[in-house]
């Protein structure tokens, strides 16, 4: 039906929109016969798909030709709604405006029934079972053959006739109106037994991609071809807004950020659900990918994951779990190495294919060891026990098969995805590109922060960077001081920035100002002030604002005095700390005024 909308002379122009109003107006009405393609006898179904593509096509299967055609050019095609209207007119639809409102309110149907977004809802109708141009072939059934022998009895004529009826009829005619959805679909409501849909993907793929990510992990483990035990994990997650519903109604429809719920049993058996870090309770968007499935300490593993969550479901004699987490961010650093924790003491982690050396530690002084992998799984690793402050582990990789070789650092902070860690000297800023530095730098900052870290644990940070502001003497007779801004990236673009004050050879760190939601000591500001009142050990009170090597100067008005510096500016000593705001402008070396936090 495309290709005969396409222009006959090579000569003639049309736009885009133009060949998608041309295809909705053959669409709206279909030629009664029409020739098909040849293909074996055999009977064409829809090819096997999950819960998703089966909402999808039951559905958008029981809506209107005129509304299913509007909800396609709104969503999928993006067209505006006044272009929508303009398009199912010219098909012949008169009342374009009443479709389009049909179509948005399936939409939010969609959203609010059975828990597809908008960007689910997409990425749904783009895979091959709800692919109109991909369709199964079962193998001959005894009435196809007698129409084959008919075919060959009768010649052509008979033969295309045949087809016709047989072929054509089912994949092109819609539902009329009044017909019940199961008759419109019955091969989504009635399918036939398979197992759950998973994708897997071959050893070697990511060297075929110019930058792995947690796409291109390989299938792996002893277990990757168990498919009753891959089955049940694919089968738990795509029940899993079912069996929140069934005890939880009023989470449907919004995240939950619980550490764990208990939830209804699947296939007999009590399965724990834990959903942590804002992963969405949400079954998976498409197949699911099997990254791994094996024995574990003594459990049964799989781990899967789709665009934005992992999903790990292990089978212990205590019962089974299922813990939905965050994926990690797109980069072939971030996506290197994932957590697998079946104990409060210890850890284990996969690692992605192109890493070729990993390192462990914990900030108690200790030194880096190797730790040993074996078929993408590592050995055990000691846990902390959690408490205020953050003890590790802490994690040095190397993956020379995709960057420069340089070591990274990776944070466990409980987490299947790890945090990715970076230290910037005063000498860099976020904005230098510069390659990573050695692994080891920065170690006794990351010991100073570890209690600041370990207070960012609930928040699920993707990574943490540390940037040295400013070094020197601070009033008092303190000694040696620095002043590191502190920038963790959060889920769903959010983040939270400290400015933190350590002193040498001091273990306590000072969080001295702090901000929400804000772009300081990012790319996007790569010059910053950090200014806060600092009492002494005197009792004597100074305002106190450094700024980065980028800043020229700062100005500070002080119970209406003003106080002028270049990169380091103290106002006092005051006995008393004064009432009032203090105002504070600076500028860089280019005449820019320069953000201040505070």
């Amino acid at each position: 039906m495309v290709q005969r909308c396409l222009p006959l002379r090579s000569r003639a122009t049309l736009t885009y929109r133009d060949l998608v109003a041309r295809v909705v107006r053959r669409a709206a009405r279909p030629r009664r016969w029409t020739l098909p393609a040849l293909v074996p006898w055999a009977r064409p179904t829809p090819l096997p798909g999950d819960r998703g593509h089966r909402i999808m096509a039951i559905v958008l299967g029981a809506a209107p030709a005129p509304v299913r055609a509007a909800y396609v050019l709104l969503n999928v095609e993006r067209m505006p709604a006044r272009e929508v209207v303009l398009t199912l007119h010219a098909a012949g639809w008169g009342a374009g405006v009443a479709h389009v409102a049909a179509a948005t309110a399936l939409r939010q149907r969609l959203v609010d029934e059975y828990g597809l977004d908008v960007a689910q809802q997409r990425a749904l109708l783009a895979e091959g079972p709800t692919d109109p141009t991909l369709a199964r072939l079962r193998a001959p059934r005894p009435d196809s053959l007698r129409a084959l022998r008919i075919a060959r009895w009768g010649g052509v004529a008979v033969a295309t006739a045949v087809a016709a009826t047989l072929v054509a009829a089912p994949l092109l005619s819609a539902p009329a109106e009044g017909r019940s959805t199961t008759e419109a679909v019955g091969a989504w409501v009635t399918p036939e037994p398979t197992p759950p849909a998973v994708r897997r993907v071959a050893e070697r793929a990511w060297t075929k991609t110019s930058e792995p990510t947690l796409a291109s992990w390989p299938t792996r483990g002893s277990l990757a071809g168990d498919h009753r035990l891959v089955g049940q994990a694919v089968t738990a997650w795509q029940h899993l807004t079912r069996h929140a519903h069934d005890t939880q109604p009023a989470a449907i429809g919004r995240t939950l950020t619980t550490a764990s719920r208990r939830y209804t049993p699947i296939h007999g058996g009590g399965l724990s659900i834990s959903v942590i870090g804002g992963a969405a309770a949400q079954p998976p968007v498409g197949a699911p990918h099997l990254l791994y499935a094996g024995d574990i300490d003594g459990a049964s593993v799989a781990v899967l994951a789709d665009s934005t969550r992992i999903a790990t479901y292990a089978v212990t004699s205590h019962g089974r779990t299922l813990v939905i987490a965050p994926a990690p961010p797109r980069g072939a650093d971030r996506a290197s190495v994932l957590r697998i924790s079946l104990g409060p003491d210890r850890a284990r982690y996969l690692v992605a294919p192109w890493v070729s050396q990993v390192e462990v530690r914990s900030l108690d002084g200790r030194a880096w060891r190797p730790l040993a992998v074996s078929g993408g799984l590592t050995a055990p690793v000691p846990v902390p026990t959690p408490g205020d402050c953050w003890a590790g582990p802490l994690l040095r990789i190397r993956s020379p098969e995709v960057d420069d070789g340089s070591p990274f650092l990776l944070a466990d902070l409980g987490a299947t995805a790890l945090v990715d860690l970076r230290y910037l000297p005063s000498t860099l800023d976020p904005a230098a590109a510069g390659p990573r530095l050695p692994g080891s730098v920065g170690l006794t900052v990351w010991n100073h922060l570890r209690c600041l870290i370990g207070s960012l644990h609930s928040s699920a940070p993707e990574s943490i960077t540390a940037w040295q502001v400013w070094s020197g003497t601070l009033p008092g007779g303190i000694g040696q001081s620095q002043v590191v801004c502190l920038r963790a990236e959060l889920p769903a673009d959010r983040s939270r920035v400290f400015a933190v004050m350590t002193r040498a050879g001091g273990d306590a760190a000072t969080t001295v100002a702090a901000a929400t939601d804000s772009h300081l000591c990012s790319r996007r500001a790569p010059a910053v002030v950090i200014a806060w009142w600092w009492r002494s050990a005197q009792g004597h009170w100074h305002h106190i604002a450094v700024g980065s090597g980028a800043v020229r100067s700062v100005q500070a008005t002080v119970a209406g005095q003003i106080h002028y510096g270049l990169g380091y500016l103290v106002s006092g000593p005051y006995s008393a700390r004064p009432s009032g705001p203090v105002a504070i402008q600076a500028t860089d070396w280019a005449g820019k005024t320069v953000p201040v936090l505070r």
